[in-house]
């Protein structure tokens, strides 16, 4: 995994929290713990279609993402985005997953979905360089990178 892509799932995750608790990034962009029992339940309810909540889908992507299964992050991330493709933090996620699967294709057609969704977003462009980098397009890679660092300049809090 790159330093970008372990800085965006750093910010998108805290991934410092290694114990039973599992991070969750929500739609209001706060953080909030969710217990391994939590992740179970939600399991259950997925498996049995019970799980509906597009919340609680995304949620447990991001948990099965941390508990290290990614296969399973992507499963519940395509099911969260097909009941509501509004969500650009989906799309990110989603295409950070496939960037540390080096499907460079599919990472830069969701980064794209989620710009479109939320453009001129800080992390979301740095993953999209990152990928445009991985696609060898260096050209545009480097025209993201030159306006993040107009961005960092302007940024009242650097």
């Amino acid at each position: 995994m790159s330093v970008v892509t372990k800085l965006s799932f750093l910010i998108l995750l805290c991934i410092g929290c290694k114990s039973a608790a599992q991070l969750d990034y929500s739609m209001d962009r706060t953080i909030v713990l969710v217990d391994s029992l939590g992740c179970d339940t939600l399991n259950k309810r997925y498996s049995t279609g019970d799980l509906t909540n597009v919340n609680d889908i995304y949620r447990l992507a991001l948990t099965e993402y941390k508990c290290g299964d990614h296969k399973k992050a992507v499963e519940y991330l395509k099911r969260a985005i097909a009941l509501d493709g509004n969500e650009p933090f989906e799309h990110y996620a989603l295409a950070n997953l496939f960037v540390e699967k080096n499907d460079v294709t599919d990472a830069l057609n969701e980064i794209q979905k989620a710009e479109s969704l939320f453009p001129n977003n800080y992390y979301i462009e740095v993953s999209k360089a990152e990928i445009l980098y991985y696609n060898h397009n260096i050209k545009e890679c480097l025209q993201i990178l030159n306006y993040i660092e107009r961005y960092d300049k302007t940024r009242s809090d650097t």
